[in-house]
């Protein structure tokens, strides 16, 4: 079964839009990952791998500005203790842009 066939079956099933936004990244189609991996964060705004996704997605497509937006809706919104890793992850992503700008 073909992940457009899981979901036209089961339309939110969230591993199957999450491969179908990753095949679409790893593809190069930024703006086709970006509206699967919005429309997995509205079903989960604090779900941190989708937030990741869509912060990859955003930061490739050279929307700087708006991958440092998703950081921070994510880091409003999501359980901090749920969520460890990715905050972890995001504070080295900051620390690394900080660390950029600082030396520019």
């Amino acid at each position: 079964m073909s992940l457009l066939e899981l979901l036209k079956e089961d339309p939110n099933n969230h591993a199957a839009l999450l491969m179908l936004g990753g095949s679409y990244f790893i593809d190069e189609k930024y703006s086709e990952a970006e509206m699967v991996f919005e429309r997995l964060i509205l079903m989960e705004p604090g779900e941190g791998q989708f937030s990741i996704a869509l912060f990859n997605t955003l930061w490739k497509s050279d929307r700087t500005e708006e991958a440092l937006e998703e950081i921070k809706r994510f880091m409003s919104t999501a359980d901090a203790v749920k969520e460890k890793e990715t905050f972890d992850q995001y504070m080295e992503i900051t620390n690394s842009i900080a660390d950029d700008l600082g030396q520019n």
